[in-house]
């Protein structure tokens, strides 16, 4: 699709090829998300379903996207620490 973005402050027309805007979420269908994100299971399931809908809503895909892949940094950076702990335990115990 073909969009021109008229400057107030310019008399010349800029010319902007974009998608068209989607209408955007209302408050109860984010409240639904967050419930539903706080679900364990529940959530990773819905999450993946979300991501790879591409004719849903493109705010809730890319929310479920951001979120996916902060869990996945999540789950490495405490994989790490718990991993450091344990390691900091067992030597506690060998000294003793």
């Amino acid at each position: 699709m073909t969009y021109y973005y008229e400057s107030p402050s310019a008399t010349t027309t800029k010319h902007i090829d974009e998608e068209p805007l989607v209408p955007s979420m209302k408050v109860g269908e984010w409240l639904i998300i967050l419930l539903l994100t706080c679900i364990p299971v529940v959530n990773i399931i819905m999450l993946i379903i979300w991501s790879l809908d591409t004719k849903g809503n493109p705010n809730r895909r890319n929310f479920a996207i951001a979120v996916l892949i902060f869990m996945a940094a999540m789950l490495v950076l405490s994989g790490f620490y718990i991993g450091q702990i344990t390691g900091w335990f067992f030597k506690f115990l060998n000294l003793m």
